[in-house]
């Protein structure tokens, strides 16, 4: 029983601290930058201009992102909505918005989530001017959507499972001793 009673609580500890480990891993970042904003299109899964809304930071695994809510106000290719949920990372390659900004971003797609890197020809519109001369008169977005409730939508599980763990653990003690008594 003692021994059983270790365990659960090694494993506590040990699922506390896998979940809030923050990583520390460093890499550079590589960039083969499109020499034209057609061939940045050709190659993003999505080419927009937009107003970031809304930014928070999210934990996936152990490895941190900023995730952006724009207000799309042009489009090129792949967006048809009024507002998007775009990712980045926090790596060297990272990505970085800011509220009230406007952007003409060139994402992609990596596991159903909009990506945007530091690597490529997204950027303020202040900057990508001649990319806009090159891209031409978009498209106003045609699909009116609100994501700020999927974008305030708290996916960070870590406490609720400690919490289950903690809670099914002191259940199990509770019952191993009713029994033995």
């Amino acid at each position: 029983m003692k021994r059983w009673i270790k365990l659960s609580i090694f494993a506590m500890i040990f699922t506390f601290f896998v979940t809030t480990y923050e990583s520390q891993q460093v890499l550079a970042c590589e960039c083969d930058v499109p020499e034209t904003a057609e061939e940045a299109m050709e190659q993003a899964d999505a080419v927009f201009r937009g107003t970031v809304i809304d930014m928070k930071t999210t934990k996936v695994n152990v490895e941190k992102y900023d995730v952006a809510l724009l207000e799309v106000s042009e489009t090129w290719k792949g967006i048809a909505d009024t507002q998007v949920i775009v990712t980045t990372d926090w790596t060297s390659c990272g990505f970085s918005f800011e509220v009230g900004r406007e952007y003409l971003l060139y994402p992609f797609y990596s596991g159903g989530t909009l990506f945007v890197i530091n690597c490529g020809r997204s950027g303020s519109v202040e900057f990508t001017g001649e990319d806009l001369q090159q891209l031409g008169k978009g498209e106003v977005p045609s699909n009116e959507v609100n994501l700020e409730g999927q974008f305030h939508n708290n996916t960070n599980w870590t406490i609720p499972v400690v919490i289950l763990l903690s809670v099914a653990t002191a259940g199990l003690w509770f019952f191993q001793r009713r029994k033995k008594g």
